[in-house]
């Protein structure tokens, strides 16, 4: 695995997962299931999904 060097710092492989770990989560639910106004206060999942029923 990566591992992260500076003069002062070294990352283990297993603080650098952790961090992608938690990286990708807050991602994930930045992107996907906080509410956005200018989606009518809706997640963009709950958007898609009243999208669609709207086209079928």
């Amino acid at each position: 695995m990566l591992t992260v060097q500076s003069s002062s710092t070294r990352w283990s492989s297993k603080a650098f997962i952790t961090l992608e770990l938690e990286l990708y989560n807050y991602v994930n639910w930045f992107n996907k299931h906080r509410i956005h106004g200018p989606l009518g206060y809706m997640t963009p999942v709950q958007y898609c999904q009243a999208a669609l029923k709207k086209v079928v």
